[in-house]
């Protein structure tokens, strides 16, 4: 894996056709020492730390405060007009797109009775 570091547009390719099975990955398959593809190893705390940067990412700025007051009043107009929350999210016009939330977002705005204040 050291060309992905010098490199980040690298590709490993994949040949062994025992990865593309259910585990995708090369702890504890018994030809694990004798093989001499690229082995993909699955390593808990790297897996953790990815998971935990995932999450954080995608909790930042769902809060519908931080979206401008236009894009509010247009959420707002739709739920009034009977819309689901998830087709809303999903035919947002061009000029709202660079707001698209997930529609789980949505309804906790709904929940939270934030489109009455508005």
């Amino acid at each position: 894996m050291k060309a992905v570091k010098i490199c980040p547009n690298y590709k490993v390719i994949i040949e062994c056709e025992l990865l593309k099975r259910n585990h995708h990955v090369c702890n504890g398959c018994e030809l694990y020492f004798k093989c001499k593809k690229v082995k993909i190893k699955y390593h808990a705390q790297t897996a953790i730390k990815m998971h935990n940067a995932v999450q954080r990412v995608s909790r930042i700025d769902t809060k519908l405060d931080k979206f401008p007051q236009e894009f509010k009043d247009y959420l707002s107009n739709c739920i009034k007009n009977g819309i689901s929350p998830d087709i809303i999210m999903n035919t947002l016009p061009k000029k709202y797109q660079m707001y698209k939330s997930a529609t789980s977002s949505f309804y906790s705005w709904i929940d939270k009775d934030t489109f009455r204040l508005l």
